[in-house]
């Protein structure tokens, strides 16, 4: 989905200059006189793991005396550290950073069309430094927050020789691959080493809501809402190689399903012999949003045995 965030200050088909000299009139003779640039989207996602690059498109529309010359990009970022009161509860402390120049596009044609730009994770990052302390910014895109982003701000050149800027700027907002909402593709439960069908927990179309807890972390709220109500499930996903992985303890709690301990192919091989601990634990990003969440796990009652599940979710 598009979105043309248009700076037509006039109901007009000319273009316009959107002047920074506040003797001009905005409003009447500039709104006539320039090159009108649109950003075809200015709202962009920048998603942890995909270090890019990530594109942008600029569509020009120019006239033969005035007309743009060039587009310069300027960055900056609004970061946040997490900060932990003395009850192990967390907050995000923002910070902001430096500004300075992404990129120039040096414009030739003096007719209308479309200009691209693309920008990389390490070219996002180099030459910022915190407003506070001076410090760069993480190396890793992993260390990011959920909700971070940067800002790209476009000053275009005029071929009369101003300088100007639109009423929009273009925001990479951190955002997760994974998270969204699934419908159970497939499905396996074994009790006590015997395949059940009676009673999946998850059953076969169901829909289960995915949410972002960091760049790296997963929650499943109501995990078994058809069967035990009150479950939940952290995992990460490892942006490397989008392998899945359970915290047998999460802020310093032990993960428990069904008020017992959780079990998974790392810690517990020989409880989960039933299903595809060898072939599952993993995530697959789609190009066209159908994510695929493959996880195996279990728990395990004392005195009584494993339970083991074997779940694939399809983004919908």
């Amino acid at each position: 989905m598009k979105s043309i965030f248009r700076n037509i200050l006039l109901a007009s088909v000319a273009v316009f200059a959107f002047s920074c000299n506040e003797s001009e009139d905005l409003v009447t003779a500039n709104a006539l006189e320039g090159g009108l640039v649109e950003a075809t989207s200015a709202n962009l996602f920048y998603v942890v793991g995909n270090t890019g690059p990530y594109g942008m498109e600029f569509k020009l529309n120019q006239r033969s005396d005035i007309y743009v010359e060039s587009i310069a990009l300027y960055k900056t970022f609004v970061g946040s550290d997490v900060l932990q009161d003395v009850d192990g509860n967390d907050s995000l402390a923002p910070y902001t950073t430096n500004e300075v120049l992404h990129s120039t596009i040096n414009i030739t044609e003096k007719t209308n069309h479309y200009v691209t730009d693309s920008v990389t994770f390490d070219e996002l990052i180099a030459g910022l430094t915190r407003s506070d302390n001076g410090a760069e910014l993480p190396a890793s895109d992993g260390d990011l927050q959920i909700g971070d982003s940067w800002t790209m701000t476009p000053v275009f050149t005029l071929s009369d020789g101003r300088e100007v800027s639109p009423d929009y700027k273009i925001n990479f907002s951190v955002s997760t691959q994974f998270a969204g909402s699934y419908e159970i593709v497939d499905i396996q439960y074994y009790r006590l080493g015997v395949y059940r069908d009676d009673q999946h927990g998850f059953f076969l179309g169901s829909t289960v809501d995915v949410t972002s807890v960091d760049a790296t972390t997963y929650f499943i709220g109501e995990l078994w809402p058809d069967w035990i109500t009150g479950n939940q499930l952290y995992f990460t996903i490892d942006p490397a190689d989008n392998s899945i992985s359970y915290p047998l303890e999460y802020k310093g709690a032990a993960q428990l399903l069904n008020d017992e301990p959780l079990i998974t192919c790392e810690s517990s091989p020989n409880d989960l012999a039933n299903v595809p601990c060898g072939s599952s634990n993993f995530a697959v990003a789609d190009p066209g949003g159908a994510d695929v969440l493959d996880m195996t796990y279990g728990y395990f009652t004392g005195g009584s045995g494993p339970r083991e599940f074997y779940v694939k979710m399809v983004k919908r």
